[in-house]
């Protein structure tokens, strides 16, 4: 059975069911073990140092630290990932003469992620926060701790991307563990001495490894380091990276700055909730991750092999997916909510909360907003495909307007539950969005069957 009937005999056509389902397990077992020790680190912080202001501080900052290194990576590996596959083609040892070349381009983009955790930390969240002024002293040196780790995720991002444009997705992702590994290492070893600070060490210690790691199974180092191969793809400079990452940049850094915002926003309230809302991001994230990225992955790089040559069928195609994706992730929502009810008692047991602690429906009001991460996730990637991405700006700073409102409100009829409420919210309200721009998008293409529609 084929996952497409319609236009002509593209790669949907020829894509099988059982292979799409082989690619989506790869790339979703991949981005698990990859991120199982990430969502995994929030939940020991708070049963090794308990629930309190060193937590808070600790996760106030790692906020801001986690928005820059995920715009650092997701712009890196955006812009370079198409032109990796370029790069490819003539060669595997073109391929590392080109990740060798950009790296510096990365850096650039690093320095400026980490002067935005500084300004961040420094003019927004502290004079915001109730934090006493020996809690801003642990911020500060958080801050400096952390300090290379959006530098060394954009260098990191580049080799990832060539790494990705060689089909090595499963590998490539589980690297991301050696973040919160050398994090777990550093707090079990020396934790009990210096405090949860040593912990940003760790993550940082753990993002080099990650860099050498990448780097060290680049193909033909030793050929390109000998300066006898030639750089591919010349006309890539400088100019042209910052051409397209500049945009993409711009709006990744406004909507990613909504979970920042939520922290701020709880750090204004009792003590602890600034780690409630940490840990039911990270228990939301794990279901949200493994269903949007790996769905979305497999999907966009078939769409992206049949947009303008079969636009009919990338249309059929990308409304079945949205189906059945929809389908099930309001199936396993309804499944995870049920669990969490169940199981509250054993769960607070676990986590070391104490009576009271409204984790539980901080939960679930961020779960029932996972059907609209997925939606927009697969938008997102149609919208990417045919390059129609001139809203996404100013639809950033409408959603940041949003949340920050919803937030306010939320707080003061819900408490910490209202944060989590608002999120849900510009999640609906974003996928809506993203959706109805598709539909746009694929009417126009589809506008000439005969033709597979116009390339864009």
């Amino acid at each position: 059975m084929t996952l497409s009937t319609a236009g002509r005999d593209g790669p949907l056509r020829r894509l099988r069911a059982g292979e799409r389902l082989r690619q989506i397990a790869s790339a979703s077992f991949g981005t698990l073990v990859g991120g199982a020790l990430g969502a995994l680190l929030p939940f020991l912080l708070t049963r090794w140092f308990g629930l309190g202001r060193t937590t808070d501080a600790y996760f106030l900052v790692w906020g801001s630290v986690q928005l820059a290194a995920y715009v650092s990576q997701a712009v890196v590996e955006a812009t370079l990932l198409p032109l990796s596959g370029r790069a490819l083609t003539e060669g595997k040892a073109q391929l590392t003469a080109f990740a060798m070349a950009m790296r510096r381009y990365a850096f650039r983009v690093g320095i400026g992620m980490s002067a935005g955790v500084v300004l961040i930390v420094t003019l927004v969240l502290m004079p915001t926060s109730t934090f006493t002024a020996a809690q801003r002293e642990e911020c500060y040196w958080l801050v400096l701790a952390f300090g290379l780790f959006p530098i060394l995720t954009a260098v990191s991002s580049v080799f990832s991307a060539a790494h990705y444009a060689r089909g090595r997705f499963a590998q490539t992702a589980m690297t991301q563990a050696f973040r919160a590994l050398g994090g777990m290492v550093f707090a079990a070893l020396l934790g009990p001495r210096y405090g949860i600070t040593i912990v940003a060490w760790g993550v940082t210690a753990g993002e080099a490894v990650r860099l050498l790691a990448l780097y060290g199974t680049m193909p033909e180092r030793k050929l390109v380091r000998s300066g006898s191969v030639r750089q591919p793809l010349s006309d890539v400079t400088g100019r042209t990276f910052f051409g397209v990452a500049s945009p993409l940049m711009l709006s990744m850094a406004i909507v990613s700055a909504n979970p920042l915002i939520d922290k701020a926003v709880a750090a204004r309230m009792q003590v602890g909730s600034t780690t409630v809302i940490e840990l039911a991001e990270k228990l939301f994230y794990v279901p949200a991750v493994l269903c949007s990225r790996a769905i979305a992955l497999v999907s966009v790089t078939v769409w992206g092999k049949s947009a303008g040559t079969d636009d009919v069928a990338v249309s059929r195609d990308y409304w079945r997916v949205q189906r059945l994706a929809g389908v099930g992730t309001t199936a396993l929502v309804a499944v995870l909510g049920l669990l969490i009810v169940a199981f509250k008692g054993p769960v607070a047991g676990v986590l070391h909360l104490s009576p009271g602690t409204p984790f539980e429906s901080v939960f679930l009001l961020y779960l029932i907003g996972l059907p609209s991460s997925q939606l927009q996730s697969l938008a997102g990637g149609l919208v990417v495909t045919y390059r129609r991405t001139s809203f996404q700006p100013p639809l950033a700073v409408a959603l940041v307007v949003v949340n920050v409102v919803a937030d306010l409100i939320g707080a003061q009829l819900l408490g910490v539950a209202g944060i989590a409420a608002s999120s849900t919210i510009v999640r609906m309200v974003n996928a809506g969005v993203f959706v109805a721009m598709t539909v746009l998008i694929l009417r126009e293409e589809t506008r000439s069957p005969e033709r597979g529609g116009t390339p864009v």
